[in-house]
Formats: structure tokens, C-alpha cells, sequence
């Protein structure tokens, strides 16, 4: 089962890594995409100027944005690492390069070192079962553990009881 593993884990590093060969963009597939969306947004939003990196965007909402603090009141910049659109506004309101913004992570290079390294084969013993192509692996079963055994519950003495009226004459 570890083998199985290993083999899965060598195919999908292997096919990640061919993969990111092929994108010529600075950021990601699905970041560069989110990042297109988002600047489009953020070109229709009115932005007030209150200092060199503090703003405040008008939507629904005003939400603050600073620049210098990475910082947007909505809070979504700081829980992805990715400009919201309302900070991407604010980039581009005045002039800067928004891939300054973006986390390091995102980028393809910090991609690609992350499937650089290597799972070397290893060498099977000739005892072993061979590993079929697509084997499908299953979780271990399991069977339900000890349990303390039922009793009959004492109602307390607020409890109603089970009370039935017969009239014998």
C-alpha cells in the first residue's frame, strides 16, 4: 500500500511539474485569472485619496484600504495573501504594479520549486505482487468498539408516570 502511494505521489509531481512548464504568465493559472477578474472590478470603483497609501473605496459600502500595511477592512487580503478587489483598486489608482502585492506562493517560480524535488523509485523485490495500473485503494474497515450495556432509566419523581384509570365495580 505505501508503494501505491509513493507511485501516486511520483505520477502527480511528474504531471504538476510538465504542467507548469507550459504557463508563461508571473502568477499561477487560476490566480492569474482571479487577479484578471478582480482588476476589472477594480477599475469601477471610486476611490477617495486620504493619504499616500490610505484609502477609502465607495461600493455598497466604504471599506479602508492601506497600502503600505497590506490592509483592507474587509479582511479577505489578509485571509487569502491576495489583493481583494477593493485593494487591487487602490493599486491601480495609483499606478503601482499589483504582482507587488502578491504573496510569493502564488507565483510560478515558488510553484514550480515545489514539485522540483524529486520521489526516487524504488527498486521492487521479485516476492512482491505486482502493482496493478489503476488499483483503487479502499480505507481499512473497521467494526463498532465496546459499549456499556442498555439499562432500563429510574424517572425522577417530577416525571410523569404511565398512569392507566380502570373502573372495576
Amino acid at each position: 500500500m505505501l508503494d501505491l502511494v509513493r507511485v501516486n505521489l511520483m505520477k502527480m509531481m511528474s504531471d504538476r511539474r510538465e504542467k507548469s512548464m507550459d504557463w508563461t504568465t508571473r502568477l499561477c493559472l487560476h490566480y492569474n485569472n482571479l487577479l484578471s477578474e478582480t482588476i476589472e472590478l477594480g477599475r469601477t470603483m471610486k476611490l477617495i485619496h486620504s493619504s499616500e497609501n490610505v484609502f477609502a473605496v465607495q461600493l455598497t459600502r466604504t471599506y479602508q484600504v492601506d497600502l503600505s500595511q497590506i490592509f483592507c477592512s474587509c479582511n479577505m487580503w489578509k485571509i487569502n495573501g491576495f489583493p481583494c478587489k477593493y485593494g487591487v483598486a487602490c493599486i491601480i489608482g495609483t499606478g503601482q504594479d499589483v504582482y507587488k502585492f502578491c504573496e510569493s506562493f502564488f507565483f510560478i517560480e515558488s510553484f514550480r520549486a515545489s514539485y522540483s524535488l524529486l520521489v526516487e523509485p524504488v527498486l521492487m523485490d521479485e516476492r512482491l505482487d505486482e502493482i496493478p495500473d489503476d488499483p483503487t485503494m479502499l480505507p481499512p474497515t473497521t467494526k463498532p468498539g465496546p459499549r456499556r450495556p442498555k439499562k432500563k432509566r429510574i424517572k425522577s419523581a417530577r416525571e410523569k408516570r404511565n398512569a392507566t384509570i380502570t373502573n372495576s365495580y
